[in-house]
């Protein structure tokens, strides 16, 4: 009967992580479900890893720091490197996603150093190229694009070599990213060229269409549509530029557009400025300001969420820490007690003997 349910749950598992990719909720409640359930020890790490994971792509990022960290103690203790650089990318990109540039990059680099600790497989090659894209991303938000494009161009190299699914999509986010880097260095063909190969062909023939979700499809030219109209304001053709922003905001109330609604205005005041246009250019810095606001604002409320996440894990940490510690305290003091114990009986004994000794003399 046990090894039934051994097999159900493994069988659970394998579901809950093929349902990843296309549907990272699912996966979420698939995994909390056998969490819950106390799996058994040796699926432990990778339901904690699958929780962590989906838990971030869901936007629940507390209870992604919260799995992440428990995960993590986990993998150490394990020694398993691989899922130790899978949640340090993992929880990297979610302090990147805030942003908290330093915090991102104290997990990116220690996922970094781990990757030159041992031989990665070729098929898990895809894990190296994840920290390599998102150390790009931690250099272009801090707009060193110079080493974010070296960093996006070992990422796109390792990515083109593995047949991952998830490879196939960072791919295309690699040259996105490039693309939008390459755009604020001036070098505008080879940027042109990247935002071509981040396209996601819709073509229901294409053989690549069936590994990229929906959503992403939709996302993904979303900002390549958003990429062109960037490097057509570079290139100083305003008024095409203009066309596609304000195509995007004549569907603002679609979630997507949201996601680039500060970084849209941001851009028509810059090109409404640079031909001239300055009673557009205050009406799109009132909107462009106000919404930048409303971002800082729920990036605020968000750090907060997290800084209290981080400072109960914390607490539970120091809290075992200290629970081992005054372990190790009664331990020490009963050895000591012991010790003393011998040492009585020791010092009894010796007196005994002084005094047969001191009494065959007297005899």
């Amino acid at each position: 009967m046990s090894n039934i349910i051994l097999g159900q749950t493994s069988d659970k598992l394998k579901e809950a992580e093929s349902t990843f990719i296309q549907n990272p909720e699912k996966a979420r409640k698939k995994a909390l479900e056998l969490y819950q359930s106390s799996p058994k020890e040796e699926e432990k790490l990778r339901v904690l890893f699958l929780l962590t994971n989906s838990s971030n792509l869901s936007g629940k990022l507390t209870d992604a720091i919260k799995y992440g960290n428990e995960a993590l103690f986990l993998a150490q203790k394990e020694n398993n490197v691989i899922t130790q650089i899978k949640l340090y990318a993992i929880l990297g990109n979610l302090y990147q996603s805030i942003p908290l540039n330093e915090k991102t990059k104290i997990y990116l680099n220690r996922a970094e150093k781990l990757i030159q600790t041992i031989k990665i497989p070729d098929s898990l090659r895809y894990i190296e190229a994840n920290v390599y894209y998102l150390k790009g991303m931690n250099y272009a938000n801090t707009l060193d694009c110079a080493v974010a494009v070296n960093y996006f161009n070992k990422a796109i190299s390792v990515y083109k070599s593995t047949n991952s699914p998830l490879s196939t999509i960072n791919l295309k986010l690699a040259y996105l990213n490039k693309g939008f880097c390459l755009i604020e260095m001036k070098d505008l063909d080879n940027a042109e060229q990247m935002l071509k190969l981040a396209q996601v062909d819709i073509n229901p023939n294409s053989e690549f269409l069936p590994s990229f979700p929906e959503i992403f499809i939709k996302q993904q030219n979303l900002f390549v549509d958003f990429g062109f109209s960037k490097l057509l304001a570079a290139r100083g053709q305003i008024a095409s530029s203009n066309k596609i922003l304000h195509q995007f905001l004549s569907k603002e109330n679609m979630p997507l557009v949201q996601l680039i609604k500060t970084d849209i205005y941001k851009q028509l005041v810059d090109n409404y400025l640079q031909i001239g246009e300055l009673s557009s250019t205050e009406s799109f810095e009132n909107l462009y300001q106000a919404e930048r606001k409303a971002v800082q604002k729920k990036q605020e409320e968000l750090l907060n969420v997290l800084i209290l996440a981080e400072q109960k894990n914390n607490k539970e940490e120091n809290q075992n820490i200290k629970r081992k510690y005054y372990s190790l305290i009664a331990i020490i003091s009963l050895a000591g007690v012991f010790i003393l114990i011998f040492l009585y009986m020791k010092i009894k004994k010796v007196k005994l003997k002084r005094k047969k000794i001191q009494k065959s003399i007297i005899g």
